[in-house]
């Protein structure tokens, strides 16, 4: 359990990162788009500096969610561990019942199995649901990529201020670049997280 604690909590260190990506998006839109207003010619600019603010709001939606999604993938791996801990108990019970010539009832031991291979079930399917949130999430980083590249487009095309327009759009493709990093960081950790039980779990029936 203290492995799952370290993973979420680098997880969720992950997610707190991005959420502050997500906030320097947003200045860095705003930003270029109080640059936009200097020049009037450059609205083309000023288009995609908007399309980069409502990315960094989605963006930062999506993160919460997978705070959520965390949270959930934390509950079931606490009752894992828990189940885990009985079961092996009750197989410690079975064992010294039989050096002294008794039997623990099939159907308890079948019992506790089933709910622990309910549980692991559970667990599996909470944590492949985070790691698809956060596929969807590096999809959605798309837009921005995307976004970054219509800006340096953007900023090519102006003329008084092309050498600060470019700068903003390098800086869109930079943090946007960072936040796709840190959202593989986080796909693997939970990856990691789940065939790490998947092992225990296999170990132990």
């Amino acid at each position: 359990m203290e492995t799952d604690l370290r993973a979420m909590a680098h997880i969720n260190e992950e997610i707190k990162a991005v959420i502050a990506m997500s906030f320097m998006i947003n200045l860095t839109a705003l930003n270029a788009i109080v640059m936009s207003k200097r020049n009037n010619t450059q609205s083309g600019f000023s288009v995609v500096s908007n399309e980069v603010r409502v990315f960094s709001g989605e963006l930062n939606q999506i993160m919460e969610r997978l705070r959520g999604d965390v949270a959930e993938v934390m509950r079931h791996a606490a009752s894992l561990q828990k189940l885990q801990k009985l079961h092996r108990l009750m197989l410690a019970a079975a064992a010294n019942m039989q050096k002294i010539g008794q039997q623990m009832p099939p159907e308890a031991a079948q019992r506790g199995q089933q709910a622990l291979d309910q549980t692991w079930k559970t667990f599996s399917y909470e944590t492949r649901k985070l790691e698809a949130a956060v596929d969807d999430a590096i999809k959605s980083c798309e837009m921005g990529i995307f976004l970054s590249v219509q800006a340096k487009i953007e900023a090519a095309y102006s003329r008084q201020a092309a050498a600060a327009f470019m700068e903003v759009a390098d800086q869109f493709a930079e943090k946007v670049g960072i936040v796709i990093n840190y959202l593989y960081k986080i796909r693997q950790l939970a990856r990691d997280s789940r065939n790490e039980k998947a092992a225990d779990h296999l170990q132990r029936r």
